[in-house]
């Protein structure tokens, strides 16, 4: 007849496939919020790297703008972002916009120009369409001397 199986007293070593199972549990009902708070914690990061690539593109495109001739500065132009080492913000587009209307007389000294960037972040598995925008002056060096 076999011998009845007691956990009490025996000299056996060892754990229940029960002690296992609980343990097991008791372990990921601890980590799983630090889990939660890395993927937090890295969505946060990637999208604080894209936006400060946005804003480096910005100002890399609206020093372009400065550096044209103050005539060539007109309407609404959309693009691609200037590429360089490093940026990977994806589907990115840009829009640059002259605020004031360029035959207005006032555009004689400035021109106020809109830089704006969109690109796709994505957000639980869904796109989320981001976007930043500059703002800036542009003085007509001719006129003003």
């Amino acid at each position: 007849m076999p011998k009845p199986i007691s956990r009490a007293g025996s000299d056996e070593k060892g754990f229940t496939l029960a002690e296992v199972a609980v343990s097991c549990l008791l372990i990921a009902m601890i980590f799983l919020p630090f889990a939660d708070i890395m993927y937090i914690q890295q969505r946060s990061i990637a999208y604080s790297r894209h936006k400060i690539q946005a804003v480096h593109a910005l100002r890399t495109i609206l020093e372009m703008q400065r550096t044209m001739g103050f005539s060539l500065i007109n309407g609404n132009q959309q693009f691609s972002p200037p590429a360089y080492v490093g940026c990977t913000l994806p589907g990115a587009t840009v829009t640059l916009k002259v605020i004031a209307p360029y035959n207005d007389t006032a555009c004689v000294y400035r021109k106020t120009v809109q830089a704006k960037i969109t690109w796709n972040e994505s957000e639980h598995g869904a796109p989320s369409l981001k976007q930043e925008s500059l703002t800036t002056d542009i003085a007509n060096e001719a006129q003003l001397n």
